[in-house]
C-alpha cells in the first residue's frame, strides 16, 4: 500500500462444526515467512470463533503475510476471505515452499551412536552427516524436520549446519559455511535461509541439542541449479 491504509478483514467459514475461522496479519521484510516469528504481528481477530472472524485496524506501507487458520488441526471446510480498504491494495496467494527451485530430499535418524548432541559434547560428526557436491556456484535453503511426532511430545532442540572441509598445514578442518541458527524447539522445524556458496564438496550435519535424543528426521533442501545430496550413512 502507497499510504497509511485503514482495513476491514471477515473470514466466513463453511459452517458452525468446520474449524472456528481465525486470522492473523503479519509484517514482513517482502520475503516469504516461514515461521511466526519471522515477522511482526500487525494484527489478529481475537479468539477462535465459530463461522466468522473479523476485524478492522490500520497499517502502514509495507507487505503483509494473512494466515487463516482454524482451532482443531484436523477439520476441513472452505471459506471467504473479504478485504476493504481506503486505499488501494494487492492481495494474492504466497507461492509454496521453493516455488520454481529444484528440490531433494533425504531422510535419518538420530539412534544409538549417531544421536550425538551438539558440539559441546565433542562427538558431533557421528551424528548424521550428509555430502551436497555443488557443480556451480548455487544458491540452496534447507529445512529440518522431524517425523513422526506424536501429540503431546515436546519439541526437540534441533539445528542444520553446512561446512566445507578443507586442509590446512596438513590438518583437516571443517569451516561452517551456514547455519539453521542456535538449537531451536519448533512445530515448522528449522531453516537455513538462502545463502549462495561457491562450487566444491560439502557436507550438511543434522544434529539434536542432547546426546541420546532419538528420533526421525527429513532433510529438505532447494536449489537454483542441479546439485548431488547423499547420506555417508
Amino acid at each position: 500500500m502507497a499510504t497509511q491504509s485503514s482495513g476491514a478483514y471477515t473470514k466466513e467459514g463453511a459452517n458452525r462444526t468446520c474449524g472456528s475461522p481465525f486470522k492473523r496479519v503479519y509484517r514482513t521484510s517482502g520475503r516469504r515467512m516461514n515461521d511466526v516469528e519471522d515477522g511482526v504481528l500487525a494484527f489478529d481477530s481475537g479468539m477462535y470463533n465459530y463461522g466468522l472472524a473479523y476485524g478492522q485496524t490500520d497499517l502502514f506501507p509495507g507487505s503483509y503475510i494473512i494466515i487463516l487458520s482454524n482451532f482443531v488441526a484436523t477439520q476441513y471446510g472452505g471459506g471467504t476471505l473479504e478485504m476493504s480498504s481506503e486505499a488501494r491494495l494487492e492481495l494474492q496467494k504466497s507461492p509454496a515452499e521453493g516455488a520454481g527451485m529444484h528440490f531433494k530430499s533425504c531422510r535419518g535418524r538420530w539412534d544409538g551412536p549417531s544421536a550425538a548432541g551438539g558440539p559441546s559434547f565433542h562427538r558431533y560428526w557421528h551424528n548424521p552427516v550428509f555430502e551436497l557436491k555443488l557443480e556451480r556456484n548455487t544458491e540452496v535453503a534447507l529445512k529440518l524436520q522431524m517425523l513422526d511426532i506424536k501429540q503431546g511430545t515436546p519439541y526437540i532442540p534441533i539445528n542444520l549446519a553446512i561446512f566445507k572441509r578443507d586442509t590446512v598445514d596438513g590438518e583437516q578442518i571443517e569451516k561452517e559455511v551456514a547455519t539453521s541458527g542456535p538449537y531451536r524447539e519448533s512445530l515448522y522445524g528449522v531453516r537455513v535461509r538462502p545463502c549462495r556458496i561457491p562450487a566444491g564438496l560439502y557436507f550438511v550435519v543434522a544434529s539434536t541439542y542432547s546426546p541420546g535424543t532419538q528420533g526421525s528426521f527429513e532433510i529438505l533442501l532447494w536449489s537454483d541449479s542441479l546439485l548431488a545430496l547423499k547420506s555417508l550413512e
